[in-house]
């Protein structure tokens, strides 16, 4: 039986069959004995105007990544509570981190598990993938029988192959769905081609991290070399064009900076 080990639809597949192809996909993970969701976090992004000035709140990626792991989960029939929060934290401790956000919007959302999520564990500022599976394998060595209990990684397509290295090499039991595979499934009016010039510009600043792997690729004892910077701010924010007409654009720069526009706008006002 053929294993699918990218949980995503062909690109040159048609909706209906791309969305054919994700139900039967969340039916096999059905059968998996999935423990927890881990939505991956993609950074927060701040307020720059208005009453809110200064405050963080998600970034679409961050807030999709929340929206889609609720469904997911909900499609699973999880135990309440089965849901595992790493913690990022783009501004510094005095702000909100993206993981208080999450958490808040599963609220928002009825999905119980916000309350029971692992943030104790999680609460150093694990700003980038490689420190989020490793803690996620820690914590996951921790149970009696991992074997048997994978996590379910919820998380862009074109993260999920960084995602997968990493998780080989620090020893993760888990399983991966894209947030594309769940709008398949279930989402038929969303507006795939408006955000596709956004998910390129996203894909090529993803392809700039190069990830090295000492050792044979598997094992806990691995090292892994990759470049990193100060916590990021992706998001997508609507801008004026030439003529005056709104149009999407892709916000790629780090807290620090984010934070220092924001004062300066304050300074200004």
């Amino acid at each position: 039986m053929e294993t699918l080990e990218t949980a995503t639809p062909s690109p040159d597949l048609s909706w209906e069959s791309k969305h054919q192809e994700a139900l039967s996909y969340i039916e096999e993970l059905k059968g998996k004995g999935i423990q927890c969701v881990v939505p991956m976090p993609y950074s927060s992004d701040m307020y720059g105007r208005g009453k809110k000035k200064g405050q963080p709140y998600l970034s679409y990626f961050s807030n999709m990544s929340v929206i889609m792991s609720a469904r997911v989960y909900k499609e699973l029939g999880l135990d309440e509570g089965s849901f595992l929060l790493v913690g990022e934290n783009t501004f510094g401790k005095d702000k909100k981190s993206t993981t208080e956000l999450m958490t808040e919007k599963f609220r928002q959302l009825n999905v119980v598990g916000g309350e029971d999520s692992q943030e104790d564990f999680y609460t150093p500022q694990l700003n980038n993938t490689p420190q989020q599976i490793d803690a996620l394998s820690r914590l996951q060595k921790l149970d009696k029988n991992p074997e048997q209990s994978p996590y379910l990684i919820v998380a862009w397509e074109f993260h999920l192959q960084r995602i997968k290295k990493y998780a080989k090499a620090y020893g993760l039991n888990a399983e991966f769905i894209s947030i594309e595979t769940i709008l398949h499934a279930y989402y038929p009016k969303y507006r795939e081609e408006k955000f596709a010039p956004i998910m390129e510009e996203f894909k090529r600043r993803e392809n700039d991290f190069r990830v090295k792997i000492l050792g044979r690729g598997k094992g806990t004892g691995l090292k892994l070399v990759t470049r990193v910077r100060g916590a990021s701010v992706n998001d997508v924010e609507v801008v004026k064009d030439e003529n005056g007409k709104n149009k999407l654009t892709f916000v790629d720069t780090t807290g620090k900076k984010r934070m220092k526009e924001v004062n300066k706008k304050s300074t200004k006002t």
